[in-house]
């Protein structure tokens, strides 16, 4: 199975997800932590955010460390067992929504949809999403 990391990078749609975690300096707890749910955005999700906006996180370490964390639940949770909770605390200290809405692609987290649900790893599990949830407490 591997690690968060090797899962990460083999799934081929979190290039840039990664890239922000070692920016964020993340990738240690990632391959060494746990267990860990991971929200983590696809490349497509990125690449939907403004262009500046973006480089502005990359150029920040501390900044997309407080973005990142709030993606990650120190604890696992597959989709099934999303279906019966409804808000988790992330490593960022923000609460994330949980909605189910029938079926794995029906899951809803904060504002965005689970797009590939499940994928397993030793020390936790990765969900892919449409969406980079950034912090709502903090302001950029």
């Amino acid at each position: 199975m591997g690690t968060l990391v090797d899962v990460a990078k083999a799934t081929g749609t979190l290039k840039r997800f990664m890239r922000a975690a070692k920016t964020a300096g993340l990738i240690d707890n990632l391959e060494h932590g746990g267990p860990f749910t991971v929200f983590a955005p696809t490349d497509k999700a990125f690449a939907q955010m403004d262009e500046a906006a973006l480089d502005a996180l990359f150029d920040d370490p501390e900044r997309m460390r407080t973005v990142l964390e709030n993606h990650i639940v120190a604890s696992k949770l597959s989709s099934r067992d999303m279906g019966s909770k409804r808000e988790s605390q992330t490593l960022g200290g923000e609460p994330l929504r949980i909605t189910p809405q029938g079926g794995t692609a029906g899951i809803e987290v904060s504002d965005a949809h689970l797009v590939i649900p499940d994928l397993e790893a030793d020390n936790g599990i990765i969900h892919a999403i449409d969406e980079v949830l950034l912090p709502r407490s903090k302001s950029a």
